[in-house]
């Protein structure tokens, strides 16, 4: 299943959206920005899931004893019973009809607009995408979006978390910048523990800092618009973007970098080139076509697990949002400002 949403009972998926159809055609289309609860209707997000005993086998001559095992509960949808993880007693689901409720009290009610929603692998994890605010024109024909993506998982993976994002309109590839700071200073997280609502106010002057998250990313990809780029400064570009960590800090010799290394860099200036909106006047050949070529990399082709180049897996959103695509896609504006401001030395180490 390349597209890893879930599947409900009625055999649709468990996801909305609005505006074009996705790649993979599922999902339920609504004509404008839905509400909390047209969102979680229209997405069959309207489940809960609950802590429930862990229970091992002892064999006793010819009968089998089961005995409740502490501190340990399985995380179970009450829908289908299916088991999504497993954690202590301890821990506090956050239920879906709750995520959407802290999402309203943070943002106060119809200041988020809802874009999409959904489940991933069976419900394990849920996430919410509202835009907020203004759009943003980098040069004419090309406008980001800014967003909140909120997320949470039923298996204990994942906190529930609130983070600004942009979205790039003419290609749907989320954007992320770093403050390179030693704290992910972006991110509200909220534990699974608990009242979740209390936490609506530590939650709403977090992510008071969002507009400011937003205007500064805009400065940052003024100085990428305005840092003319060749196919050279390119390469290198790539090289240091992909290469394993133990070549961070050594040269590299292109002719012995690893045959899916290579492939990589290969399909990187491929994007810098031919990539979604490259050839809009004012993004060819400059440090903000290369960030766009990294962050099309990670939502499309960069390989998930064992998987060969672009081929479809059911972990790429789940990677490219919430694991080490969004690390790319941080070291990648990283060394793109940096090259903005000293030039291809930026990329050496």
């Amino acid at each position: 299943m390349p597209h890893e949403l879930s599947i409900a009972a009625n055999g649709e998926a468990e996801m909305f959206y609005i505006g074009d159809t996705p790649w993979h055609g599922l999902g339920q289309r609504l004509e404008g920005p839905a509400t909390a609860e047209e969102a979680l209707e229209a997405a069959h997000l309207d489940w809960t899931v609950a802590l429930e005993p862990v229970y091992r086998g002892t064999h006793d001559w010819f009968k089998t004893r089961y005995n409740e095992v502490d501190p340990y509960r399985f995380i179970v949808r009450q829908d289908n019973g299916k088991v999504l993880g497993l954690r202590t007693e301890h821990y506090s689901p956050i239920q879906n009809v709750d995520a959407f409720g802290l999402f309203d009290a943070v943002m106060g009610p119809g200041q988020g607009q809802y874009h999409t929603a959904g489940a991933l692998r069976d419900g394990k994890i849920v996430w919410i995408l509202a835009k907020m605010g203004k759009s943003y024109e980098v040069v004419p024909g090309d406008e980001l979006e800014p967003y909140i993506l909120l997320s949470t998982s039923h298996d204990g993976s994942l906190g529930l978390t609130m983070r600004p994002t942009m979205i790039r309109v003419v290609c749907s590839n989320t954007l992320h910048f770093a403050f390179r700071r030693g704290s992910a200073s972006d991110i509200v997280t909220i534990r699974h523990s608990g009242d979740v609502y209390s936490k609506a106010v530590q939650a709403r002057e977090g992510l008071g800092l969002s507009q400011a998250y937003f205007e500064r990313m805009m400065e940052g990809v003024d100085g990428l618009v305005n840092a003319n780029m060749t196919t050279i400064d390119m390469e290198s570009f790539a090289t240091a973007l992909v290469k394993p960590k133990r070549m961070e800090a050594e040269a590299v010799d292109p002719t012995t970098l690893h045959k899916y290394t290579r492939e990589a860099i290969d399909m990187l200036q491929h994007l810098f080139v031919e990539g979604r909106g490259q050839e809009i006047p004012g993004v060819k050949q400059t440090a903000w076509a290369a960030y766009n070529a990294a962050t099309e990399f990670v939502d499309y082709y960069d390989r998930v697990g064992h998987g060969q180049l672009g081929e479809p897996d059911e972990h790429r959103l789940e990677k490219a949002w919430f694991g080490p695509g969004r690390t790319t896609k941080g070291k990648a504006w990283n060394l793109l400002q940096d090259f903005s401001r000293e030039g291809v030395s930026a990329f050496s180490g």
